[in-house]
């Protein structure tokens, strides 16, 4: 019974899978992987049941649902939550740096003067590693 329960989880899952294919709005940039390891990258244009249309600079292509392996779109809210966590990231390692040039520092009575600039440089080197590359999010996977 629970082998049952548990087949049938997946599969409603997977189909909720594609059915959020199906919601892409038109123009949205996506990214088709297929079972060959080709990717297919360009604008989204329709998708039934059986098939997603992706339009490319040199036209239009189809690509049926049992050849994909991945599908992915651009979500920009990605982005900001990226260049926040990469950012944070960066400021601790700074802090750290800054710590570690120093370590003798706090003994003699100073406070470490290295720390609020390494967490200033390494803040920014995150944010750049942060907001750089593209955002993508899987919306469709395929065994």
């Amino acid at each position: 019974m629970r082998i049952a329960c548990f087949v049938l989880a997946v599969s409603v899952a997977f189909g909720a899978d594609w059915d959020s294919v199906q919601r892409i709005q038109p123009r949205q940039r996506t990214e088709v992987k297929t079972r060959d390891k080709q990717t297919i990258e360009g604008s989204f244009v329709s998708a039934t049941a059986e098939a997603i249309v992706i339009r490319l600079a040199s036209g239009e292509r189809s690509v049926v649902k049992g050849d994909i392996r991945r599908v992915r779109i651009v979500d920009p809210s990605r982005r900001i939550r990226n260049g926040a966590l990469w950012t944070t990231v960066g400021a601790a390692a700074g802090a750290g740096a800054g710590v570690a040039a120093c370590p003798y520092c706090p003994n003699e009575g100073n406070t470490s003067p290295y720390i609020g600039p390494g967490a200033a440089a390494g803040a920014a080197i995150g944010a750049l590693a942060g907001f750089l590359p593209t955002p993508w999010r899987t919306i469709y996977k395929s065994k």
